[in-house]
């Protein structure tokens, strides 16, 4: 079997892990190669190797067969799929050598709490630190991740069959597992040679947010309630004698679906999907949960009494959920898999719900679905008191129960609060016929030819009085809606699916205080009041120099004033957030 560049790893220092590890995939990957498109194209390659310090002027007649395109673009296909394969692999080493480590190590939690420790701090300034800690990723619509989602998902099993074939066998495995490891990579690796690594045509929002929501299934759900899990363990080890509880401090947010400045597909529809494609994925995920839970939680009542309170519950959801009888008659001695599975059929209608809101938009005849993520954490820490009360502290606050209430106090049903996001230009354009329409102005003066002071004195004006602008009928060009739609869409979401799921709208390029007055007048004009955090975006060098001066002035205005006392006194701003200083 011929390898790809024939690689010897050992002569540049690396470990005899990693070393096995690219070998197997130069040859692994040397034999798909060749299979696929004959010796020619691995000939080349160590061709182009061979020369370190190749002259690009003389690089087509030394090598003539470069001037094919289609040669060309199979070399750096070839080399694009290697340099994938050894950054797996790298990864791959980075997990085995962090596990093999002894001691603390520098960049964990554990040696962050241990320097605390060090330092003098007492248990009760720890815990005010960390009852002050938050955390909010974002997730951009400006995504630096082009790889294809199958793309990803191949490469993550070459991964994970990397690590298997370094393990002994297991009592699931076959008597005889010589070898399969590597033969299922090989067969990965033609897979992934034959899939179009991009999209033949430019990603839709739809399909932005859906690759989001990719990392969301496959990392974010899962790390972080592991990180939680680690801080409390660093509390724990340095501060045995004492209880640090450790609040949910880590959430997300993102921009995908919801930033349509510059990008005028991000409709006002393709909000409300984009939402409720977060509330189907975190529903899923807690569903899927809650019936692993349910399968392992079997205790039996004759030998360990559950709690009052969920002997209670367990009987009344057996008179109000659609239970089958078979189910009843199997279970009657189990309250914790009645009362999981009380959960789980509330959790699958509500996700059937969510569903159905997506594809046809019918919210009607799901009459057990859980409104709000809340009652889901009353029944499961419920469970969880029941079984401390039981001697099984273990199953109640270790495993997969405290990691499913992590997972729901940080992502509740709205996954990741979404950020809307307009250019502070198109409020401007709509405030123009707006105004016109509403007869606020005199016909031959334009709101956006008016001075800055003239601006803030009128918007000001509009948010003291109680007086809509426009009538519900109002018909307006394309432009207008495009501004008030969203709104409107935010207003709904807010009331239908909770507060979380939309609690920013950021102004780009904002320049003055008419740009954050704009923004207020369009929520109160969608029935919003202040139910929404005005957000500027300073973004010009100009604009990063007067920001200090416009946000008091800002502060000052009274309209402004009411807006913030509501938002309790909390202002947020984001500065120069351009795709290089993320």
């Amino acid at each position: 079997m011929r390898s790809f560049l024939n690689l010897e790893p050992e002569a540049y220092g690396l470990s005899e892990c990693l070393s096995r590890d690219l070998r197997i995939l130069d040859r692994l990957l040397g034999k798909v190669l060749t299979e696929q498109e004959g010796s020619n194209l691995i000939d080349l390659a160590r061709r182009l190797v061979a020369d370190k310090h190749p002259d690009p002027r003389t690089l087509l007649h030394q090598i003539p067969e470069l001037a094919d395109p289609k040669t060309v673009r199979q070399l750096s296909r070839a080399f694009t799929v290697m340099f994938q394969l050894l950054n797996v692999a790298e990864q791959k080493e980075i997990v085995h050598v962090n596990r093999e480590r002894r001691g603390v190590r520098r960049e964990s939690i554990s040696e962050a709490v241990a320097q605390l420790k060090a330092k003098g701090l007492s248990a009760r300034q720890v815990a005010e630190l960390v009852a002050n800690i938050t955390i909010e990723p974002t997730l951009t619509a400006h995504p630096t991740e082009a790889k294809r989602k199958t793309v990803l998902d191949k490469l993550q099993s070459i991964a994970l069959l990397l690590d298997e074939a370094q393990l002994p066998p297991t009592l699931r495995d076959p008597l005889d597992t010589q070898g399969r490891a590597q033969d299922e990579i090989g067969r990965t690796l033609t897979e992934l040679w034959q899939t179009d690594e991009m999209r033949a045509t430019r990603l839709t929002v739809d399909e932005e947010v859906r690759n989001a929501l990719y990392f969301f299934e496959r990392t974010i759900l899962d790390v972080v309630p592991w990180l939680h899990q680690d801080l409390e363990r660093a509390l724990a080890e340095h501060y045995p004698n004492n209880k640090i509880a450790v609040p949910t401090f880590l959430t997300y947010r993102s921009w995908v679906g919801g930033d349509r400045d510059g990008n005028p597909n991000v409709t006002a529809d393709v909000t409300w999907q984009t939402l409720l494609e977060h509330r189907a994925v975190a529903l899923e995920c807690y569903l899927k949960a809650v019936q692993v839970l349910r399968r392992e939680f079997t205790q039996s009542v004759k030998l360990v009494p559950a709690s009052k309170e969920l002997l209670a519950s367990a009987a009344d959801i057996q008179l109000h959920l659609p239970f089958r009888a078979d189910q009843l008659n199997r279970y009657s001695q189990e309250p914790y898999v009645i009362k999981l599975l009380g959960v789980e059929i509330r959790l699958t209608e509500s996700l059937d719900k969510t569903l159905s809101m997506i594809a046809t938009g019918r919210t009607g005849g799901f009459p057990h679905v859980y409104e709000m993520p809340e009652e889901v954490l009353d029944d499961l820490r419920m469970v969880q008191a029941s079984l401390a009360q039981n001697l099984a502290d273990g199953l109640a606050f270790q495993g997969r129960l405290p990691h499913l209430i992590r997972q729901i106090e940080a992502f509740g049903f709205h996954l990741a609060t979404l950020d809307v996001r307009q250019h502070s230009e198109e409020h401007s354009r709509a405030f123009d016929e707006i105004f016109q329409a509403a007869q606020v102005l005199p016909e031959d003066e334009i709101y956006s030819e008016l001075d800055e002071a003239a601006k803030i004195a009128l918007l000001t004006k509009e948010l003291s009085g109680p007086r809509p602008l426009l009538a519900p009928s109002y018909p307006g060009t394309e432009t207008t809606h495009r501004v008030l739609d969203v709104f409107h869409v935010i207003r709904r979401a807010r009331q239908e699916l909770g507060p979380k799921v939309i609690q920013a709208y950021i102004i780009s390029m904002t320049h003055g205080i008419s740009d954050l007055l704009e923004a207020l007048v369009l929520a109160k004009e969608a029935g919003l009041g202040n139910d929404l955090d005005i957000v500027p975006l300073f973004e010009t060098i100009e604009d990063l120099h007067l920001c200090g001066p416009l946000l008091r002035e800002l502060f000052a205005n009274p309209a402004y004033q009411k807006h913030l006392a509501a938002r309790g006194g909390t202002q947020e701003v984001m500065l120069g957030y351009s795709d290089s200083s993320k």
